[in-house]
């Protein structure tokens, strides 16, 4: 079995790649190679439905540093966006870990400011 804290290693280095890729809103427009991989993660249930604190902090700066691609591609909304939305709510802002929960309460706002426009279908 895979041990959270491997995870959460492997969710860094993505994290960090996304950080040294110059122009990574191009990147993400293009829907490079990156942008691909975070569809991927989004889709992968087991990893998004994970209960531990650290991988979940780590889903999430991640949510944030590559939401811009939903932002860019508006069709990828309503499958990605509503299960990131979904795993903000109800992996962090529910969480049982305070520190998650008050880090989702951060990043589920800058993720919405991100999506501001596709998010306000859902509002009305």
């Amino acid at each position: 079995a895979v041990q959270p804290m491997e995870v959460d290693a492997v969710l860094f280095l993505f994290k960090e790649a996304g950080e040294i890729v110059k122009q990574l809103d191009q990147h993400l427009q293009a829907k490079g190679p990156l942008a691909a991989a975070f569809l991927q993660l989004t889709d992968c249930e087991a990893l998004v439905s994970t209960d531990h604190g650290v991988v979940q902090l780590a889903l999430m700066e991640i949510y944030v540093r590559y939401g811009k691609l939903l932002a860019f591609h508006p069709d990828l909304f309503p499958r990605y966006g509503q299960r990131v939305l979904q795993a903000l709510v109800s992996r962090g802002i529910r969480s049982s870990h305070p520190h998650v929960v008050s880090r989702a309460c951060f990043m589920f706002g800058r993720f919405l400011k991100l999506v501001k426009a596709q998010a306000a279908t859902l509002l009305t």
